[in-house]
């Protein structure tokens, strides 16, 4: 008989015999408990700022990656013009731009313009190519902003809280008290900082 584990929506059902040993198989399903809850994860909610207020909790984990093919990811749409973004730097392989849900002030993001889902799939010349911007769109944060630190955030599916199906880096400008935790839940910044601050660090990146 199907049984679920106390109070986490978890049920666990026999779903067969095996082939060898005649060994029930055992499959493991979530039940969403209570009210419905947006997934934060959904990228196509990322595209959309409105998502936030339908959100009451924590991101929901899903058992599998599902990674968007380059006709539907967002930042691919960004690449080609089809989607807006606050630029600060690009060249033949990537592009630099403000993240528009900032977790400190002057959020950057980084990608390759080669559509790769992780880490695992990126190209080699694309992923040196990224590591080149990220350290200087990092100098360019450091020169214009000034921050007590700065770290590099890289993420990959949704057990690591990724919320893009491209590959990306973020460059975060760090304090001392920013109490910053690594995975963040999206909050609309204010465009007009988000503006100001590009506009500082463009103005401090090197040229290639």
């Amino acid at each position: 008989m199907p049984r679920v584990i106390p109070g986490t929506g978890t049920v666990i059902a026999p779903a067969g015999v095996g082939s060898v040993a005649e060994k029930p198989v055992i499959k493991v399903f979530t039940i969403q408990l209570g009210r419905r809850r947006h997934n934060c994860h959904d990228t196509n909610a990322i595209a959309d700022q409105r998502h936030m207020r339908y959100c009451d909790g924590p991101p929901i984990p899903r058992a599998e990656t599902r990674m968007t093919s380059a006709q539907d990811c967002v930042f691919c749409r960004i690449l080609s013009g089809d989607l807006p973004c606050i630029p600060l730097f690009e060249d033949d392989l990537t592009k630099a731009f403000m993240d528009i849900n900032p977790v400190a002030r002057g959020h950057a993001l980084v990608i390759p313009r080669e559509h790769a889902a992780t880490i695992l799939t990126v190209s080699v010349p694309a992923l040196q190519a990224v590591a080149v911007t990220v350290q200087r769109i990092a100098r360019a944060i450091d020169r214009a902003l000034q921050p007590a630190g700065l770290s590099i955030v890289q993420a990959n599916g949704p057990g690591a809280a990724q919320t893009v199906g491209h590959f990306h880096m973020h460059v975060l400008p760090r304090t001392a008290s920013d109490d910053l935790r690594l995975n963040w839940h999206l909050t609309p910044g204010s465009l007009r900082d988000i503006e100001d601050a590009a506009r500082r660090i463009r103005a401090a990146v090197t040229p290639p």
